[in-house]
């Protein structure tokens, strides 16, 4: 099936799924301030809590480039991860997969989703000026089939990453 008309089918899904019912959410209460997600995507939950781990590391006196981050950056990566698995659901009911989440360069944090064959990072900067970036490809076809830019959507759902992820579900 081509990349044209898996993109069709995904959106055909969108149009016509209803969203999900509101109480079918949950609220992660180990880490009380998580954004509430629905029930089927409690996976998602258990990837974020591991990820706290990020926020305990220091960065030892000699390394320039340690990759640390603080709260208020992981937040917004939590955010954003939430609000695209949350939109992937309601509008397709495609259960994402859970990222790796880690620090990334210059106290950004970074989602990253390893090529299966579709990848895809996700870099929120430690700026909450600072649009978060990301990059996808396609490993089979990375000449031709990739995609990257800036989510500068208002709601913080990006319609091209939410395309991505419901192909690497």
């Amino acid at each position: 099936m081509s990349d044209a008309k898996l993109d069709a089918d995904v959106l055909l899904k969108a149009e016509t799924i209803e969203p999900a019912n509101r109480s079918e959410f949950r609220r992660s209460v180990a880490c009380g301030d998580i954004p509430a997600l629905p029930a089927a995507l409690g996976h998602l939950g258990d990837a974020i809590r591991e990820s706290r781990v990020i926020l305990e590391r220091q960065p030892e006196w000699h390394e320039e480039d340690a990759l640390v981050c603080d709260e208020s950056t992981w937040r917004r990566a939590v955010q954003i991860l939430v609000a695209h698995a949350t939109a992937a659901w309601e509008t397709t009911r495609v259960a994402i997969k859970p990222p790796v989440i880690s620090a990334g360069p210059e106290g950004s944090v970074d989602l990253y989703w390893p090529p299966q064959p579709y990848g895809l990072l996700l870099n929120i900067p430690a700026s909450p000026s600072d649009p978060a970036t990301y990059y996808g490809d396609n490993r089979d076809k990375a000449d031709t089939n990739k995609t990257s830019g800036k989510l500068t959507s208002e709601d913080g759902v990006d319609p091209g990453v939410l395309m991505w992820l419901a192909h690497m579900a």
